[in-house]
Formats: C-alpha cells, structure tokens, sequence
C-alpha cells in the first residue's frame, strides 16, 4: 500500500458536515470509526469509541507481532498503531470482504471481541484510494453466545443420557425439533419425522390424540399429563408424557417409557385379583381380624361357622368361635404371633359354630397389612371329617394289625403300602423289606403266566379269588387263597388295591389226604361192588372155559374135516372175545386213576355196563334199556359214571331179591323244567339218567338218610354205607343232580342229570383204523413174552406174514438178544410185565445201546401216569391185551412205516 497514492476530496467541507452527523451516530451506538488511506494515515477519527477500542495489547486474529502492538500501545501514537494494523486490516478484509470478527486485549488484561465492517475504495484502474472501516465492540453478545454454546452442550450431554423422548410440536402436530435422546424409543427415525406431522406419521385415532392433547396444553397455558401406547417394532409401549406450552404456537412434549412399571403394575394387579379369587373360592375359611374384630371373612368362612352372610361374622371377635376350653391358650398364642414370638404353624383347635355345635379344625395365622395397620390373617380348615376318617383308619390299622389273614395294600403300580403282622410273620420279611417294592417279590414263578393278569383286571372290575403260589422270604413256596378288592377315593377312582391272604398250607395238606382217602374209599366201594358180581363173574368165567375146553377137546378127536374143525374154532374164538371183554370190564370198574373229564356218550356207558351186569346178574333180574337217540355227549370222567350206573344197578338188584325189572332211561331235557326242583340249576340243557326198580322200595326216613356216608340197610358183612354217597358225590363234582322217588312196595327211581356243554369237547379215545394196510413185511422182530405158549403163537403168527422173529423169555434174555442183534432188529414188541427185568426196564437199558430204538409194549391193564412216563421216555406205543394177530400187525406196520 505504500506505493498506491490517495486522492483526497476537493470538498472538505461538505464531507465534513457528513461525517460529523456519523459520528454522533457512531458515538451513540458505540461504534469506533476510521478512515485511513492507502499508507494507513489516518484520514477521520473524531470517534471517541476509536481510543476505548483500540487500547490493545495483542491481535490474535490479525496476527500482528506481539512486540509491535506492544510498543506502539504503550508509547506510540495512533499514527503508529495505524501503519502496522492498518496493512492487517487490508489483508484481512481481501479475505473477509466486509466484515471480521476477532479478540483484543486491553491494557489492564481484559479481552474484548471486536467486529469490523470495512472496505476498500478503488479507482477506476483498481487502485486503493482509501480504506473506511467500522469496529463494533462485540464482547458482550460473544460472551453471551459462549453462555449459549455451553448450555447447548450441557442440554446435548443431558439429552445423550436421558431416556426420555423430548420432542417439539407446533399446534398442528408438525415435529419441530427431536432431542437426540433414546431413538429406539422414537416410532421413526427422527430424519423421517422432522418437518412431518403426526396424522402423517401415525394412524388418525392416535394422531387426533395427540392434537387434541396439545391444542388443551396452549389453550389453558398449563402443563398436562397424558398416558399412551404406542406400539413399536411390534412391541407395546406405554408412556407417560409432560406436555409444556412453548411458544403461542409450539409445545415440549416429554415422554417417558413406563412400560416396565406398568408390566409390573399389571402383575401386581393381576396378583391381587387372582389373590382375590383364591381368597373367595378357596375351600378353606380365611380371616383377617385387626384390633380384636373380624374385618374380612370369605365364603368359606361363612359357610365354616354355619352362617348365611358376611354380616353373621363381621365385627366379632375372633375368640367368639373358639371353644370356650382352648380360648386362654388361643389368646395367648394370638399376642405371641402379633409380637413376632412364636412361629406361624398349623395347629389343631375347636370352634363353636353359630348354632353350637363343635368342629375339629386346623388353624395357621400370619401377620399383614390392613388399612395402615398391622393385622392377622387366619385360615381354618375343618378337619372334623379328616379326623372322624383318621380314627376309623386307627381303628381299621389295629383290626388289620389283629387279624391273622396276610393283609397288603398296593398302590396302582403294584407297589407295596402296607402289610400287617400277619403277613411280615407269614412271608418272614422285615416291613422296610417290603414297603415301597413290588408285590411280585412275593410271587412265586411256578404260578401260570397268565394268573398275574388275570389278577390284576380282575381287580379293577370288582375283585378276585382264587389259590395261587406264593413264595417266603427264604425261597419256601407255599400255597395261599387270595381275595382282592380295589379302593377308590370319593370320586370312584382307583387309589389302591387290598389283598387278603390265608396260607392255605395244611388246608390242601388235608384236602390232599381226604381226596386219598376218597380215592381209597372209590376203589373199596368198586371192590365191593364187583365183589357182588364175584359169583355171578365166576360163573360167566367158568362157562366160558367149559366153551373153549369143550371145542378144543373135540378138535383133538374129531376126523379133519375143515367144515368141523372152522366150527369149533369160531366157537373158541368167539369165547376168548367173551371172556376178554369181560376182563377189559372189570378192569375199568377196578382199576385206580386220576379223574379225565372228557367228552363221553352216556348212551355207551350205559350200554357196556349192561353187558356186564346181563352176564352177572341172575337170570331173574331183566335189564330194560330206554335210550334216546343221538344223545348229546356230556364233560364227564368215563369210569367214575361206570361207577355210578354200577352202584345204582346193584342196588336195585339187591332191592329185588326175588327178582325183577331194571329199567334204564336216558333222555334230553331243559334246565328251565328242573329249575323249579333244583335252583342251582344253570346250564340251559340237562341229559338225564333214570334207573328204575320194581324192588321194595323205601319208607321216607330211609330215603331222607341214603347219601348219607356209612348209612345202610343191609346186614353186617353185605354193605360198607358208601355206594350211594359214593353216587352222590360225584355227581355233585360234575355239576349235576340227583334225586330219588320211592314208596314202600312200589320200588325206586333215581334221577340223575349231567349239565350239556355249550361246546362239545371231543374225547381223545383213538378210532381204530379200518382202511387198507399192507401187513407184510420182511423186517426182523424181537418178541420179548414170559408166556411160552403166546411166544409160540405170536412168533408163528408173524412169521406166516414174512416177518423173521427172535424170541426172548424175560427182561433180561431180552436185553441180551437186542445186544448180540441190535444191527438186525428194526422192532421189539414186549411184554410189560416180565421176569427178571419188567418191559420198560428192559427198553431203558436197550436205549442206552441205540437211542433210535423202535419199542412197543402190550399189556393187560397200565396205570394213566405210568403210561405217560413211558411214552415220555420214547416208547412208540402201548397196546392192550389181549389183540389180535391183525390189531398187532397194524401197529408193527406203522412203526416200522413211520406212519
């Protein structure tokens, strides 16, 4: 600038007038004012705001030197101070243009903020004619922004940690202004919601909410309270807001998230309902009693006392309900808890009802709030059924404890809950041995598989009896009666279930005797009764041999002629069959078995026992047969019904000792026609069996006592009493009837009936076979037979058929002959009873020489459990004697076949 001219006006005069009206302007506003020129002269300064606002020290923003403002403030004049801030000033503006803003500091050491507003006049060319400026003491409306500036930094820090949402509404509900708070809060990002108003923002119910709310806040000019939900990424918030007036047209809206409060709010209310509920349906009474008086009562207390409103109870005291005896000791034990000296527990007391009447209950107080003041809740419960319950249960637990029967109570998964003495001394377990494990430590394996279930559903239906295994703690297996029963609670469902158990040990000990006392009584009463045959049997046997002798003698003087010699031998033949079905009779009568129910054809029995009794009877006595036709077969054991017709007939023959008519019936008939003479009757259909007499009959304190065991009209030596108790007996063991009719001199009826299965099962009794066989055969056959003459006729009987036989005379010779040719023989047929060693004997010792033996046994009669054992042990069959050449051939044949 040193080198640029100024120009100076050639009208001072009228610039001065000018710039003396400026500086009265100046001079009233503060206003420091300066014309310089190019060189920094100063052209005008009658200001006297110029001085004040030049008195400096340093420039910071004209980065003037420091030493230079210093020295020229301190002893410099203005002119000085001119030249070095005046080129600042230029350089500066060249920047700035118009206006800068910077700070100074005074002498004293106080800063200033100076505003300058200046510029350059320029000629034509460009040139700097001169510089004007104006300097505007600014300290104090900067102090002021810094004021601000702080307090918009301290608001920013408060807002950064406040949660609140702040907003700035106008009256319309345009977002003004959005405090940068909590934006998860905000229902948009807040550059979505600036400038935009809540109706575009929210839906138009919630929008006109918050209008409504606002237009409220400026119209009264008072702060309001305003509670909202809003839902925010799916979630609901709930706020609670402070809506300020701002300006005439804008408000503050701060917002605060409540929800947590709320939530909590609505649980405890919530709580307090469901507290409230319980309180009113709960089945026990519940009190509260605050300064001695009853200030609450539920239903149920009501109801407890025998009352018919709150107002029954209401205001008492609650001493009033207990029982005059106990009411010292409650009061008491009131003051104890309400001071904190005794714990809250249950405890059982009585209380008087209204009407009077005592009651069993069981009471717990605790302390609690009421109304400000310290009160006690209370619960009563009635126990007076529970212990009416408890003292028939001590009083059941002692008579179970008594009683000799093993008593157990199962819960419903079979586990043990109870067993009395009883038990613990009959199975010899300790209690904590049982209690809480399964009854089926007690049960023994050997029962059958499907007992255990049958046991259990049974149960559940009503209950079960019946004799099963159970087992001791030692492993000792015995035998009991079991009974169970289920126990149900008061709504019928099943909670238990109770056995009672009786050992059984001695009974079926006994029972074991008396039925091998029975069998021995059975089988002397069929000895006796054939022993009444014996005669009669003799006679039959001797008439039979004089047929056979007879017609063999002649066979020996005879000439040979084929036509004599058929006819003597069919007579023989036909003897033999004679005699052996006589012996194949009485064997069954005699024979000692266990009981085969099967199915039978009474009809046969019937007839084969008339057979016996026509050839044993004497010629006076006529048997009539009356037999319906295609009879239904019955469940019977076949030789005990021998037994009975046996007994019956021999009676009949004995009531006739002159002779006479025995007649007897067999016939179909409903249970529903005999139900009205034995009541027990249950099968729909019956078969009967008459036997009729037309003997002396019986008077009626005879016929009262026949079936009574030992009771007998005959003489001593002619009768045991046993045959029609015998009788008796056992038709009752299967499930029939019988009955008698007599009168003096018009002879006896019995009437037997046998109940018809609804299925029949058939018997097992083998069909012989009557097809075509082949009975030839090559095979070599050992004949193992202690009767020469059998041997003899045995050995040339198979031989004719091509069979090649060795031959043995006892048990022992036959086991020697099996081992010299045991390559050779394919069958060996044997006697049973045999010298030395018995058939089966004989087969077990030839079965250790080759397991894969072929071997039969004939025999005359066998015991059933014998037969089985043999069988069993691998013998192929076992035939009776005596059997013909053909019946023995077809047997061989279908061993040596492997039919």
């Amino acid at each position: 600038m040193q080198n640029q001219k100024c120009v100076l006006p050639k009208r001072k005069q009228s610039h001065a007038q000018a710039s003396a009206i400026v500086h009265r302007l100046f001079d009233e506003r503060k206003i420091a004012a300066a014309i310089f020129d190019g060189d920094g002269v100063l052209f005008d300064s009658r200001n006297a705001n110029f001085k004040t606002v030049l008195q400096v020290v340093r420039n910071h923003r004209f980065n003037v030197p420091e030493s230079e403002i210093v020295r020229h403030c301190c002893g410099g004049s203005p002119q000085m101070i001119l030249t070095t801030l005046v080129p600042a000033l230029k350089s500066q503006h060249e920047k700035l243009q118009e206006m800068a803003i910077f700070r100074l500091k005074k002498k004293d050491g106080t800063e200033v903020w100076v505003e300058d507003h200046g510029r350059h006049v320029v000629d034509d060319e460009g040139n700097v004619l001169y510089h004007e400026g104006v300097l505007r003491d600014i300290t104090e409306r900067m102090s002021a922004e810094q004021a601000l500036r702080a307090s918009e930094a301290e608001l920013r820090s408060l807002f950064a940690a406040m949660n609140d949402v702040v907003l700035i509404l106008d009256k319309e509900g345009k977002y003004l202004k959005i405090a940068p708070t909590n934006p998860s809060l905000l229902f948009k990002p807040s550059d979505e919601l600036l400038g935009r108003k809540v109706h575009d923002v929210f839906p138009k119910h919630q929008a006109d909410f918050f209008v409504e709310h606002i237009r409220q806040c400026l119209e009264t000019k008072k702060v309001a309270n305003v509670d909202y939900t809003i839902k925010i990424r799916e979630k609901d918030i709930y706020f609670y807001a402070t809506v300020s007036p701002l300006t005439e047209d804008s408000v503050i809206w701060v917002g605060r998230d409540i929800t947590e409060r709320i939530l909590v709010v609505n649980a405890l209310r919530e709580n307090e309902e469901q507290y409230r509920n319980v309180v009113t349906v709960s089945p026990d009474a519940i009190v509260i009693h605050c300064e001695g008086k009853i200030v609450y009562a539920n239903p149920a207390a009501v109801t407890l006392v025998g009352g018919t409103g709150s107002e029954d109870i209401l205001g008492k005291s609650p001493l009033d309900f207990v029982h005059p005896e106990e009411r010292e000791f409650i009061r008491n034990r009131i003051l104890k808890i309400a001071k904190g000296e005794m714990p809250s527990s249950w405890m059982e007391e009585r209380f008087v009802k209204l009407d009077g009447s005592v009651i069993n209950v069981e009471v717990i107080s605790v302390q609690t709030p009421y109304q400000g003041k310290s009160a006690t809740q209370v619960v009563v419960r009635d126990i007076t059924e529970r212990k009416r319950t408890e003292k028939e249960i001590n009083t059941l637990a002692h008579a179970l404890r008594s009683i000799s029967e093993c008593v157990s109570i199962t819960d419903m998964d079979n586990k043990l809950l109870f067993v009395n003495e009883a038990f613990l001394n009959t199975y010899e377990y300790e209690e904590q041995d049982l209690i809480g494990n399964s009854i089926d430590l007690v049960y023994s394996s050997n029962n059958p598989p499907e007992v255990a279930q049958e046991i259990r559903a049974m149960t559940h239906k009503g209950g079960w009896r019946g004799e099963l295994l159970n087992t001791k703690k030692d492993g000792a297996e015995f035998p009991i009666f079991l009974s169970t029963s289920i126990i149900r609670d008061d709504k019928e469902v099943p909670i238990a279930l109770i056995g009672v158990a009786t050992d059984i040990t001695e009974i079926k000990n006994a029972e074991e005797k008396r039925k091998s006392l029975e069998v021995q009584l059975q089988q002397s009463q069929k000895l006796e009764s054939l022993g009444t045959l014996a005669s009669g049997i003799a006679h039959d046997f001797n008439n039979i041999l004089g047929i056979i002798i007879g017609h063999a003698s002649l066979l020996g003087s005879l000439p040979p002629d084929r036509t004599i010699i058929k006819k003597n031998s069919d007579a023989i033949t036909k003897a033999s069959k004679r005699g052996a079905a006589l012996v194949k009779q009485l064997l069954t009568f005699a024979r000692k078995t266990d009981i085969l129910v099967e199915s039978i054809r009474l009809n046969d029995i019937v007839v084969e026992v008339s057979k016996l009794l026509g050839e044993t009877f004497p010629k006076t006595v006529n048997i009539e047969l009356n037999l319906e036709d295609k009879l239904p077969s019955i469940i019977a054991d076949a030789t005990q019904i021998h037994q009975v017709i046996l007994n019956l007939c021999v009676n009949a023959r004995d009531a006739m000792p002159e002779g006479g008519d025995i007649s007897i019936t067999t016939f179909k008939v409903s249970g529903d026609l005999i139900q009205t003479k034995f009541p027990k009757v249950e099968a729909k259909e019956y078969v009967a069996l008459f036997v009729d007499d037309t003997g002396v009959g019986m008077d009626d304190e005879t016929r009262r006592r026949i079936f009574e065991p030992f009771f007998t009209t005959k003489d001593i030596g002619k009768g045991t009493g046993l045959g029609l108790s015998m009788v008796f007996g056992i038709v009752e063991s299967h499930n029939g009837f019988i009955d008698v009719h007599s009168e003096l001199g018009k002879g006896t009826t019995f009437e037997l009936y046998f109940p018809l299965p609804y299925k029949l099962i058939e018997s097992d009794e083998p069909v012989e076979e009557q097809s075509e066989m082949n009975l030839v055969g090559n095979e070599t056959i050992l004949i193992i037979e202690d009767e020469e003459l059998l041997r003899d006729l045995l050995m040339g009987n198979l031989e004719s058929y091509g069979y090649r036989i060795i031959t043995a005379e006892d048990g022992e010779d036959g086991v020697l002959q099996y081992s010299q040719h045991q390559h050779e023989i394919q069958l060996v047929i044997s006697d049973l009873g045999l010298p030395k060693l018995s058939g089966f004997e004989a087969f077990k010792k030839m079965k250790l020489l080759n397991p894969e033996i072929h071997f039969m046994i004939a025999t005359g009669y066998i015991d059933p459990d014998e037969k089985m054992k043999m069988l069993a042990a691998g013998v192929e069959n076992i035939s009776p004697k005596p059997y013909s050449t053909e019946y023995l051939l077809r047997i061989a044949r279908k061993i040596l076949d492997g039919i």
